[in-house]
């Protein structure tokens, strides 16, 4: 009898750690793992999470109290952090200048807090040159956040493409050096 209560034991005490400590609410947005979604029910036995592409996921109580849960309704901003790949010629001058048009879009913007923007040439990829791009947006919410990227986005494309540089694709280049002899006809 010890053994088969064993699992629900657990997962009723993970409930009340749950209830107790309250890392997560109903309604709250978290992260579990590789689930991204809304917290829908904490059950005496699972907890049910609504993922974003609105299917449920059960998880056990026991282990929402164990593992490591990101609540991300709690946050105060949302981070905006893409890496651009830039094509192999361009030249060291339009990076310096792109990197700052980078920044100083990010600074004239007003639902991007001050601190943290950068915008740095960072590698050497296999196949571009990437800059990293960083900041924090003024929002909670993920729909107003994706409306601000797309903004950001556009923006940095312009920039991009006004210093005549281009993005690169993944893949690789293949340079033939010297004439090519056209076969006679």
């Amino acid at each position: 009898v010890a053994l088969a209560l064993q699992k629900p034991l657990e997962d009723m005490m993970g409930a009340l750690t749950i209830f107790s400590q309250a890392p997560i609410r109903v309604g709250d947005l978290c992260r579990y793992g590789q689930t991204v979604g809304r917290v829908e029910d904490i059950g005496l036995r699972t907890t049910r999470i609504r993922t974003l592409t609105n299917t449920v996921v059960s998880v056990p109580n026991s282990q929402v109290a164990i593992r490591d849960l990101e609540n991300l309704t709690y946050r105060t901003k949302i981070r905006y952090w893409p890496t651009l790949r830039l094509r192999y010629d361009t030249g060291p001058e339009q990076i310096e200048r792109i990197c700052a048009g980078i920044v100083a879009l990010l600074e004239q913007t007003e639902f991007v807090h001050d601190d943290g923007i950068r915008a740095r040439f960072t590698d050497f990829a296999e196949d571009a040159i990437l800059i990293k791009v960083h900041c924090f947006l003024k929002t909670t919410e993920f729909p107003q956040s994706l409306e601000y990227r797309e903004e950001l986005n556009l923006g940095i494309m312009k920039i991009v493409a006004a210093e005549g540089a281009r993005f690169a694709l993944p893949g690789r280049a293949i340079q033939v050096e010297g004439e090519i002899s056209q076969p006679p006809t």
